[in-house]
């Protein structure tokens, strides 16, 4: 990754959307913008030759959706973070993007200040969510289904998630329930219990006026650094 900007790739099917990225990416010195793709396709083949450390990309897209390249982009570009931002909060899909590797999810109706701090986080290696993506998650455990990823979570598990889902910060929720360790763990063991394990674990929340929920990601972890995730089965 470039020390000093961040190579941004877009990818989304809409002209006024890239348009919109695209200005206030170079409003911004610490951005660099490589590409912009309104297909998947396009996405693929821009991945590979430019080289970018984040992809926006959205998931409803011509030729190949959001959810079909997701994976072509990261085996073309493995070390590229791949942000989804979406108007579509579908949680099937926006589960099968953190399946495939994305490493957050954001609402396009989010703030700019939103959406930048977002691409910032991901380029730094943390995972970063949507609290209505959260939201999405607790509908998810509500479901009555045969095989429910989220049938062993605990009351205090989605007690925690429903905090979450509202934007409160971490100390608000720690608080708020009367806990003393890190309500982050209580994330971590709901996801351990999911089947999107892989990509929303050892949550770090920003405060509520930030409107996104951040997790550092396990893939940036040095070798001397001890897990954040240890003892997350004991929740």
């Amino acid at each position: 990754m470039s020390l000093d900007l961040i190579r941004v790739l877009v990818a989304d099917d809409h002209p006024i959307v890239r348009q919109g990225l695209r200005t206030l990416l170079l409003a911004h010195d610490d951005f660099d913008l490589v590409g912009e793709a309104q297909d998947g396709e396009e996405a693929v083949l821009l991945a590979a030759a430019t080289q970018p450390d984040v992809v926006l990309l959205d998931l409803v897209m011509p030729q190949l959706d959001g959810i079909a390249a997701l994976p072509l982009i990261r085996k073309a570009r493995p070390n590229a973070r791949v942000l989804v931002l979406t108007s579509v909060i579908d949680d099937d899909m926006v589960i099968a993007a953190m399946e495939s590797g994305a490493v957050g999810c954001v609402i396009k109706d989010s703030s700019t200040g939103e959406l930048l701090a977002a691409i910032r986080a991901v380029a730094q290696g943390e995972t970063v969510l949507h609290p209505r993506v959260a939201q999405r998650l607790l509908n998810r455990m509500g479901r009555s289904t045969r095989r429910n990823p989220f049938d062993n979570v605990t009351e205090r598990e989605r007690d925690v998630l429903r905090l979450v889902a509202h934007g409160m910060s971490n100390n608000a929720i720690a608080v708020a329930l009367g806990i003393s360790c890190a309500p982050s763990m209580f994330i971590c063991a709901i996801c351990s219990k999911s089947s999107i394990a892989i990509t929303v674990c050892s949550s770090r929340f920003t405060p509520a006026s930030t409107g996104i929920i951040r997790a550092q990601s396990t893939e940036h972890r040095t070798e001397n650094r001890e897990p954040r995730t240890k003892g997350c089965e004991h929740f």
